[in-house]
Order: structure tokens, then C-alpha cells, then sequence
């Protein structure tokens, strides 16, 4: 918190697509807090929440482990869900269909 912020990783590309594919209700948002230590006590910055779903980010996969991989702040990129799925397919090496 209060730094540069890095990119992360998200999640496992293929775990993603065959969660999305499986169930066409899936949906997926992520909840992100500031936090900082004091001490041994732990306090949570009420200016910082960040709220995302994976399909709406810039797609960026890691190729040494096949995680997406994105900084928590970023842009919004609306897209459909098939296009999300074919995206994470032609940047995935783990997804062989």
C-alpha cells in the first residue's frame, strides 16, 4: 500500500476457462484491501478497495506459470465472455482442447 503497485497474480488460466465453460452463470469479482502493519496490529485502509472481475482486465499471462497476472488498479476493457474464453486460449499453454 502507498507504493508503486506491481502486477499479481490473478488466477490460473485453466482453472478459469473450465470454471467460465462449465457454468454459463458463472462469474467471478475480486475484492481487494488495503492493509498495513503496525506492530502486531494489522489496519485496513478505508480509501483503498478495489473491485474487479478477471474478464474485464487486460489479459496478461505469465508464460512461466500460466497465471494471469495484472496490478490491482487498472482499466476496464469490455468484452463478452466468449471473448474472454478465446483470449485466455490463445494465451494460455495449458489449455489443449
Amino acid at each position: 500500500m502507498g507504493g508503486k503497485e506491481n502486477k499479481n497474480d490473478i488466477s490460473a488460466v485453466e482453472k478459469l476457462y473450465f470454471q467460465y465453460t462449465a457454468n454459463l452463470k458463472y462469474n467471478l469479482i475480486y475484492a481487494c484491501f488495503g492493509i498495513r502493519f503496525e506492530n502486531i496490529k494489522v489496519c485496513f485502509d478505508k480509501n483503498y478497495l478495489v473491485l474487479f472481475s478477471p474478464q474485464f482486465m487486460p489479459i496478461y499471462v505469465n508464460p512461466r506459470n500460466d497465471k494471469i497476472q495484472a496490478t490491482y488498479r487498472h482499466d476496464t476493457i469490455l468484452r463478452t465472455r466468449r471473448e474472454f474464453l478465446e483470449l485466455l486460449k490463445k494465451n494460455s499453454k495449458s489449455i489443449i482442447l
